[in-house]
């Protein structure tokens, strides 16, 4: 058997080969770009959970832009903390200004006992989004939490618990990265300031009075909170309350928290529910 043509492709095609690494290698070292070791560093020090929190693509996105760009801040990492900070503008050389930490919070606070009376009964996809394919939701409170756990099965630290239908979040473990927040298809989640002295659990931006017909615990424009607030830090928009943390004192004694009438004005952890139904009473003519 003549190997001659064998071994002859063999060389063919192991020299061309050769030429080709030669180029490659060529290629590689008149193209190489130096890479900044600091980009590398920062990114170890990152989380990595890639929520875009900071404001770019990834935690790669954000250790390039930190390590080369002068004008971004050290303290962009919500998930990572002071901590993270800390590090990164210790590898940085920039100040470590300390970040507000925010959590997720959920703007609804339906009292169990009477709360938004669903649609009908839902038997499919335990999924917030597909539930929203029907019938705009399977609420008759269109700002209503859909309650199929969308956001507890994301959530990358499982800072989320389904309690009765609710998202429950642990203050303690939830890292502020926003991943909740993005997919929700009612937009009843939200970051908040935390620790917050109060919140407002309400997003329905309807009439007071459609809004009380559907949930007892909803937000109705009144303005005893505002008009009580000895900080201005209550402001009435849209038909609801909204807290100016920048204006809202930690020791303030919150008289919001005692005039409103429905209970969508809550401290943190405290039970939704009506709890001052006879200051309710008295100010029904706000219902019409």
């Amino acid at each position: 058997m003549d190997l001659m043509p064998i071994v002859t492709v063999v060389v063919m095609v192991s020299g061309v080969g050769a030429v080709l690494g030669a180029g490659l290698a060529s290629a590689a070292q008149y193209f190489h770009v130096e890479v900044d070791p600091k980009i590398s560093q920062v990114e170890e020090a990152l989380p990595g959970i890639n929520c875009g929190a900071c404001g770019y693509a990834g935690c790669a996105g954000y250790a390039e832009a930190v390590a080369t760009d002068p004008q971004v801040g050290a303290n962009l990492c919500i998930p990572g903390g002071d901590k993270t900070s800390d590090e990164i503008a210790r590898i940085t050389g920039k100040d470590a200004v300390a970040g507000i930490k925010r959590i997720a919070i959920l703007r609804c606070a339906q009292d169990k006992r009477r709360a938004a009376p669903p649609k009908f009964e839902y038997q499919g996809v335990m999924d917030c989004a597909a539930i929203e394919l029907l019938h705009g939701g399977g609420f008759t409170c269109r700002f209503a939490c859909a309650g199929l756990g969308s956001c507890a099965r994301a959530c990358p630290v499982g800072a989320i618990t389904m309690e009765h239908g609710r998202p429950m979040v642990d203050p303690g473990k939830c890292t502020g990265c926003g991943i909740c927040v993005k997919i929700c298809p009612r937009d009843v989640l939200e970051l908040a300031v935390h620790p917050g002295r109060v919140q407002v659990y309400c997003r329905n931006t309807g009439a007071p009075k459609e809004k009380r017909k559907i949930c007892y615990s909803a937000c109705i424009g009144c303005r005893l909170c505002q008009k009580f607030c000895p900080y201005d830090a209550v402001v009435i928009e849209n038909n609801l309350a909204r807290i100016d943390h920048e204006k809202c004192p930690q020791d303030c004694p919150r008289p919001c928290l005692d005039k409103c009438p429905t209970g969508a004005i809550l401290a943190r952890g405290e039970e939704a529910g009506p709890r001052n139904a006879p200051l309710l009473e008295k100010h029904r003519d706000l219902l019409v």
